[in-house]
């Protein structure tokens, strides 16, 4: 009887596509075609489900890709924000300080 066999179970090839290898001995009599084809549906199942799960991984890669670069947009511009906001309230305050050093000074000198 026939079986199939796909080669290093846990290890998928660069592309992530798994090689489904040695899956019908051409020697098999036409008698055992039943079990042939259980075995070809049970390779093919195997199969969808391997490239199934190597999917569904591309696609959380990618959000988390994705929402990371969100975040860091995010994160970047309320940086910038809240910079511009100090950035304006100091130069705010220091006109004030001056205002109160020249007031100073005027009482100061009178």
């Amino acid at each position: 009887m026939s079986e199939f066999l796909i080669r290093d179970n846990d290890a998928l090839p660069p592309d992530g596509i798994p090689v489904l290898r040695d899956v019908v001995d051409i020697g098999e009599p036409a008698s055992d075609a039943h079990d042939t084809a259980t075995h070809w549906e049970r390779a093919f199942r195997e199969l969808a489900g391997r490239l199934q799960d190597k999917l569904l991984q591309d696609l959380e890669d990618q959000l988390d890709s994705t929402l990371a670069d969100r975040l860091h947009d995010a994160v970047t511009e309320a940086t910038a924000q809240i910079g511009e906001q100090l950035r304006s309230d100091l130069e705010r305050r220091m006109g004030e300080l001056v205002e109160e050093l020249l007031q100073q000074r005027s009482e100061n000198q009178t």
